[in-house]
């Protein structure tokens, strides 16, 4: 933030108006003109983004190809020591969202509001721009009664449709979605080509809020709020008085699905507005059609939601031919959801939401779609997958009973191995999820989903080069989905990083700057470039804040955390961790928030604070119950010769195949901490023995080998599987050999 006082170019900056994830706006003095400015500052850390500084100079010349009373002034553009700024007149005033605060606006002021915010946008349609986020933060309503439409960062030129691939990622990116929901027209949320009409949609958005206080689709989450954008009819105002009811008909035409229903352009809405606003015939003819259109309505028979939704949006997909595939991953058909259509529609709208890296969201509808099935144990069984990957062990054995008991003697082949693949926990035997996921793959060929799970769990047994040919026979030009990224890192990760290079500058995931930035800050860890891991994953965190992407958000701050502890930066690591844990906190993603905890334990230790040390390992111990987690953190705390451990049960890792040798190695550890190198000698060769070696817990052994001169492994914290606290032993095992 720029402190008062500082110079950027000929302006004194004063103070602090506002700032959003684009930029930062101030108060200041034109030095030249003396006279008072408003400067909107790109923030450093974005300055060097491509796509970020592209953004802000597309705003700035949209803006300069037009002059009208009712949108904001551009004075200057320019660039200071890597700060580049807009200069614009400086309002007094709010926002539109600021006066919705206060509680519905009167039809005639709402109109004479909507009416100025259309001429602006007219102005822009005629010179073939597009705003494409009309929203009430977007529009200002001044001290002296002028409305100004701000805010042209995602505005674009439709008569060239000018775009550029490498920053404008908005028509090949299924949700990434350009536009704010609640304003947003269905072909924006579809991803269609976009019009005036575009905009028109948002006015119409504005419109009726102003009058009720509430957008007319909404839904509780994003996902719920862009299916009513889509299946529903848009609502009517109430028909309070003639001149809301004649309103009504200029908000139901704005509100169409289709573009070509709609008013044309802001010019052709600005016309209607203004004859409704003077003409009391106008108001007599548009008031009777509103209400000739209300009884139509409710006369007409209700309509089907198949009918409705006639759209495939990215996470709003409803699809109506049986054999139609809803999830690519898995190769899932509407036809294999049993139940009736808004059970299969809320499956649907739940597995594109989790595609997309929207994990809450899809909790939300898959919870939804729980409490309407019958006949199909689907949501269940992914609702048990999901608290199992959060952690959440005592929700998923719940989830996992009901999903089993939803199973019948005649259920399909394919739902049947599904579900039991599903509500199958982490650490159960991989002998056996992996002859699912074979059997699975066997119906379904296509299923990539399962291609991934199983390299993973070779990963977990340590094969890693049968783990790489399952992910070379993934193709990632598949419909976009997070997980594809995970292919293409894991490829780097087990050796072939020249190739998953390669693929991810040639695929689409370089034009989704969140999962991108993810991808090459895992690669560049395997390169061994930390500098450049620890940047790309500050971009990846960046721009999943941004797209509400949490869960990638809390990977990349971890896994930046990790590379700043390989390079030496212990408090860098800190700040990493303590960002991961409070985003983790807030969406409960318990896993990672005992992966922060048992990380800062280590940390403390490093730091020699054996107090904040003990703190944080049994915060990390009250988060999981997983016998793997708690056979790592045992470990760690017994190596970090804490004693907090002693009053823990011993974790209970017998009959896990993915476990074997753990017993004898805990046994090992404790004889090394009691001083017994004789008895940590013999019990980590009985460890070995029984093939520790080929789980998750090698780079422990390899660390106690080391320090007990026995046969030592060397090992490198890659990739990030099984778990992640192993990667500690590795680091201990650099400071050891030094």
């Amino acid at each position: 933030m720029l402190q008062p006082g500082t110079t950027l170019g000929p302006y004194r900056i004063s103070r602090l108006l506002g700032a959003g994830g684009m930029g930062e706006v101030y108060s200041a003095t034109d030095l030249r003109l003396d006279r008072e400015v408003a400067v909107k500052v790109l923030p450093e850390h974005l300055a060097s983004n491509s796509i970020a500084l592209e953004r802000f100079r597309r705003e700035a010349k949209a803006v300069a190809a037009l002059s009208h009373p009712n949108i904001v002034a551009l004075f200057d553009v320019g660039s200071d020591r890597g700060l580049h700024y807009a200069v614009t007149e400086l309002l007094e005033g709010e926002t539109l969202r600021t006066r919705f605060g206060r509680g519905p606006i009167p039809s005639r002021d709402a109109l004479q509001i909507t009416l100025e915010i259309a001429e602006g946008v007219a102005a822009a349609h005629a010179h073939d721009i597009i705003h494409r986020d009309l929203k009430p933060e977007n529009v200002f309503l001044t001290s002296d009664g002028r409305v100004k439409v701000l805010d042209f960062g995602l505005a674009r030129d439709i008569a060239t449709q000018e775009l550029d691939t490498a920053t404008d990622f908005l028509p090949t990116r299924p949700g990434m979605i350009m536009g704010t929901i609640g304003y947003l027209a269905p072909e924006q949320a579809d991803l269609r080509p976009l019009s005036k009409a575009t905009d028109v949609f948002s006015l119409g958005c504005l419109l009726f809020e102003a009058i009720t206080g509430r957008v007319p689709f909404h839904g509780e989450t994003s996902a719920l709020a862009l299916a009513a954008l889509i299946r529903d009819q848009p609502p009517h105002l109430p028909h309070s008085d003639r001149l809301t009811a004649a309103t009504d008909s200029i908000v139901q035409k704005c509100l169409s699905k289709d573009p070509k229903d709609r008013f044309p352009d802001g010019s052709a809405l600005v016309a209607e507005i203004r004859s409704l606003l003077t003409d009391d015939e106008a108001v007599e003819r548009l008031s009777t059609h509103a209400r000739r259109a209300v009884r139509r309505r409710s006369w007409g028979p209700p309509i089907a939601i198949a009918s409705l939704v006639a759209l495939a949006i990215p996470i709003a997909l409803y699809v109506q031919h049986e054999r139609a595939v809803i999830d690519q991953g898995y190769a899932l058909r509407l036809s294999d959801v049993q139940g009736d259509e808004e059970t299969r529609r809320l499956v649907s709208l739940a597995l594109h939401a989790d595609a997309e890296g929207n994990r809450a969201n899809a909790t939300q509808l898959m919870e939804q779609a729980h409490r309407r099935a019958q006949r199909t144990a689907f949501p269940e069984a992914f609702l048990s997958s999901w608290n199992d990957a959060r952690g959440s062990a005592q929700q998923s054995e719940l989830w996992t009973a009901e999903a089993l008991k939803r199973l019948r003697p005649d259920t399909p082949a394919y739902e049947s191995l599904l579900v039991r693949y599903l509500a199958a926990h982490q650490d159960e035997e991989h002998a056996k999820q992996l002859a699912l996921a074979q059997s699975i793959l066997d119906l379904r060929p296509d299923a990539w989903r399962f291609r991934l799970a199983a390299a993973h769990m070779l990963l977990t047994q340590r094969d890693n080069d049968a783990a790489l040919a399952q992910l070379k026979k993934i193709d990632i030009n598949q419909p976009d989905d997070r997980r594809l990224v995970l292919v293409l890192a894991d490829r780097a990760s087990l050796g072939d990083i020249e190739g998953a290079t390669r693929d991810l500058h040639a695929s689409r995931v370089r034009l989704q700057p969140a999962f991108y930035n993810y991808t090459l800050g895992r690669i560049a860890w395997t390169r061994g470039d930390i500098d450049e891991a620890i940047a790309a994953f500050e971009q990846a965190a960046h721009f999943s804040a941004i797209e509400s992407l949490t869960g990638l958000e809390i990977d990349s701050l971890l896994y930046q955390a990790m590379a700043y502890i390989k390079r030496g930066d212990l408090s860098g690591a800190q700040r990493s961790l303590a960002a991961c844990a409070a985003r983790a906190r807030q969406i409960d993603q318990v896993q990672r928030e005992f992966d922060c905890a048992a990380i800062s334990a280590y940390l403390a230790h490093r730091s020699g604070d054996a107090a904040e040390r003990d703190r944080r390992l049994a915060e990390a111990q009250s988060l999981v119950a997983h016998p793997g987690d708690l056979a790592a953190l045992r470990v760690l705390a017994i190596r970090m010769r804490s004693n907090v451990w002693k009053s823990w049960k011993r974790p209970p890792v017998a009959g896990y195949a993915v476990l074997t040798g753990v017993d004898s190695l805990i046994d090992a550890r404790e004889a090394w901490f009691n001083g017994d190198l004789a008895g940590a000698r013999t019990q980590l060769r009985r460890a070995r023995a029984e093939a520790i070696d080929s789980t998750g817990f090698l780079e422990e052994a390899s660390l106690l080998a080391a320090e007990l001169g026995e046969p030592s492994k060397s090992v490198k914290p890659d990739p990030p599987y099984p778990n992640i606290l192993r990667w500690l032993a590795v680091f201990d095992g650099g400071v050891l050999k030094r």
